[in-house]
Parts: C-alpha cells; sequence; structure tokens
C-alpha cells in the first residue's frame, strides 16, 4: 500500500510545510525539469498552466507544485506517493532531499510563510 505524503502551509511538522524561493517560477520549474531529466526520472507530465510537474521513479510518484507568489518569490509543494517495502522515513528524506537539492540553488525565503490561522 503506498504512503501519501503531501507538503502544504498548514502542515504541523516542518518537513511538510510548504517552501518559498527568492526566484521566479519559470527558472525553478526548469532547474526541476532539468534535474528530473539528468537524474533519469520519468517526466508524465509538465505542465505550465497549472505549474506541476508529474514523474514517476521505480519506488514513488510525486507531484511539483509552483506557485508564483511575487515577481521574484515561488512556492515549492510536494505530493508524494511512495512503494517502499519498509518506508522506515524513506518518503520524509526524498521530501528533504528533494527541498535540500532546490536550496543549494535558489535562496530559501521560509517556510509557509503565508498561512491564515
Amino acid at each position: 500500500m503506498p504512503k501519501q505524503l503531501e507538503t502544504s502551509e498548514h502542515a504541523k511538522k516542518d518537513f511538510l510545510k510548504t517552501r518559498y524561493y527568492k526566484t521566479n517560477i519559470l527558472l525553478i520549474m526548469e532547474y526541476v525539469k532539468k534535474y528530473f531529466e539528468e537524474n533519469k526520472i520519468k517526466i508524465v507530465s509538465y505542465d505550465t498552466t497549472y505549474n506541476e510537474i508529474s514523474v514517476e521513479a521505480e519506488l514513488y510518484n510525486m507531484t511539483v507544485r509552483f506557485v508564483q507568489v511575487e515577481p521574484a518569490e515561488a512556492a515549492v509543494d510536494l505530493f508524494v506517493d511512495s512503494y517502499f517495502l519498509f518506508d522506515f522515513n524513506k518518503t520524509k528524506k526524498l521530501i528533504n532531499d528533494f527541498y535540500d537539492m532546490l536550496g543549494k540553488k535558489f535562496e530559501l525565503k521560509g517556510l509557509a510563510l503565508h498561512k491564515e490561522n
């Protein structure tokens, strides 16, 4: 049975909170697309209308959602279905590793910056 994790503005755990980067949405989407291509992860959908990239890997499916908040601020959320036989926090690590990869290229502005009570 797949394990599903989704990042959002209202997540209680930090690793599941929406990330905001100081960048343009087009730059970050292209960077993520290139990352998946270079790592031979199958891109199922690259949608510039809804600003989403969906991929299929051997042990997980992921949808990355991008929102342009300001001209130089983009939000990134993930939805992950993982199929690890024994998860042992592998899905959490997958999310953390993805955000770490983005943080090496783009300046992190913060977590869940636009959360409304």
